[in-house]
């Protein structure tokens, strides 16, 4: 801070959050209009999104507040092995570019449960609306949590205090302009993020290098334990579970899939996703190399993991980067949260709330419109519950994550990959994953329950998948294939592969 006093720090933070938020509320109020023609514009903005909206929106949502905080925090904590976040994070994104995207680009849908409905049956469907729903409050949560961070360090206001009031500057621009007033906020804060983090490096290692930013890389990394500066320096166990989490849980991001289904046509969709993962492969190398930073720059830092980037600045930097980093911070994590937001609404409204008091009726456009926003402010009111009570932002986003790919993941290939999967395997798959993953994390993890060490600290994902797989496998070849189910789904979406074993089965069943 130099001389400055540390009430005109505060000022000056604040009156830059104020701006800030401004700014997100008026690009998110402005398509209002637009988006009160109904459902689909609340939630895909009719599908007419332009490629740089969606990846600005894709961009500025991956960059969320755990990024910024959380792995951050890693990479000072642990270093390099924190790397494999990394992966597969950037992983994820190009399998869905090539190998989902095309896919589901060319389904007019608002969620990913409406495929999985159509494929499997509505059972299925809302239990997987019904995890989806945990990922995203927890998407919430971690991203809320990471605004009353930010607020509650750089201001005179407490964490509770922070977390309340960004949650409600977000409800209001999410329930005003839905995807359109998203997606161009977000734009509008993923050029902020991506501005600082080509920034802010170049500043603090070249003055830490007296000039060199060279120098000071060299510094740093001098700096930085040996053992930090491998890939290895974490259990095998956790890292297992950080690949599996990571890896698949993004490939099931529901809050992403609004931004596959708004693309104006699958060419744009699909380019968009791989820049998009480009950007987010420089991301996370960058993110690990300011973790890297924090550590030489604050080496005996005792506080939350998620801390230690704001100690960095406040340590070293001058006021003008740390008021760019909280800029970033908030950018991050309100274009996380919103979209997880409307992710949330979307799957209440079109999976559980129409299906269940309008079976024989459609509810007009209007009033849809108004239940998403109603459901946008009761879940966000959820998140806020889970943010204050465990107050840890990889906590809250690896658990999310564990139950969200150990529920859905098997139904998701089968529906795509595997024709042979009967209803029945999918529905027990389901319940079998995302009931295993809560008891072995709230119950035998946390009672002791498991006798042999190395097993009792497996990540719930990894036995929770391989339930889910085993019990998919044996009820599919306890039942007859389901020829005529995966006929009329692969014909309505074009799937070649699916939509000829199909109709070699159903020959083979006429012959």
């Amino acid at each position: 801070m130099g001389q400055m006093d540390k009430a005109d720090y505060n000022t000056i933070v604040i009156i830059t959050l104020v701006i800030f938020f401004g700014l997100s509320l008026l690009v998110g109020i402005i398509p209002s209009r637009k988006a009160s023609k109904g459902f689909l514009s609340f939630m895909i903005a009719d599908k007419a999104l332009p490629w740089w909206a969606i990846g600005g929106t894709l961009v500025a949502t991956y960059v969320g507040a755990p990024t910024l905080l959380g792995f951050l925090g890693s990479g000072a904590k642990i270093g390099l092995t924190s790397m494999w976040l990394s992966v597969a994070h950037c992983g994820s994104f190009m399998m869905l570019a090539l190998f989902f995207v095309p896919i589901l680009i060319r389904m007019k849908r608002v969620t990913l449960g409406e495929p999985l409905g159509e494929r499997y049956g509505m059972d299925v469907r809302q239990i997987s609306s019904g995890l989806s729903f945990f990922r995203m409050v927890g998407s919430i949560a971690t991203n809320t949590l990471g605004i009353g961070l930010v607020i509650s360090t750089f201001t005179t206001l407490n964490l509770a205090e922070g977390v309340i009031l960004g949650s409600i500057v977000l409800i209001i621009y999410v329930a005003a302009g839905g995807m359109y007033g998203v997606a161009y906020a977000d734009t509008f804060q993923g050029i902020i993020i991506l501005c600082f983090l080509i920034i802010a490096p170049v500043w603090l290692l070249t003055h830490i290098g007296d000039g060199s930013m060279v120098s000071g890389f060299g510094k740093v990394l001098a700096s930085i334990p040996r053992e930090n500066l491998t890939v290895t320096n974490e259990d095998p166990n956790r890292i297992a579970g950080w690949m599996v989490v990571m890896l698949m849980g993004n490939l099931l991001r529901p809050e992403l899939f609004g931004r596959i289904y708004a693309a104006r046509n699958p060419k744009e969709g699909i380019l968009t996703w791989v820049v998009a993962t480009d950007i987010a492969v420089f991301i996370m190398i960058i993110v690990c190399v300011l973790g890297l930073t924090a550590r030489y720059v604050v080496p005996d830092f005792t506080g939350s993991a998620d801390q230690w980037g704001p100690a960095m600045f406040l340590a070293i930097a001058p006021i003008w980067l740390t008021v760019f980093y909280v800029l970033s911070l908030m950018a991050a994590a309100t274009s996380t949260a919103t979209t997880s937001m409307l992710g949330s609404a979307s799957f209440y409204v079109t999976d559980f709330h129409i299906p269940i008091f309008y079976k024989n009726s459609q509810p007009s456009r209007t009033k849809v419109v108004w239940l998403s926003r109603a459901a946008v402010v009761f879940f966000t009111g959820l998140a806020l519950w889970w943010a204050l009570a465990w107050r840890d932002l990889i906590s809250i986003l690896s658990f999310s994550y564990t139950v969200l790919v150990a529920g859905i993941l098997v139904p998701y290939i089968g529906m795509f990959f595997w024709p042979r999967m009967t209803s029945s395997a999918a529905r027990w798959a389901a319940i079998l994953g995302g009931g295993t993953s809560i008891v072995w994390r709230f119950v035998l993890q946390d009672f002791k329950l498991i006798p042999i060490p190395w097993i009792a600290r497996l990540d719930p994902s990894i036995p929770a998948l391989l339930l889910s797989f085993a019990a998919a496998i044996v009820i599919t070849y306890l039942n007859e294939p389901e020829y005529e189910k995966v006929y009329k789904f692969a014909k309505d979406y074009d799937l070649k592969k699916l939509l000829l074993w199909a109709e070699t089965g159903l020959a083979g069943k006429k012959a």
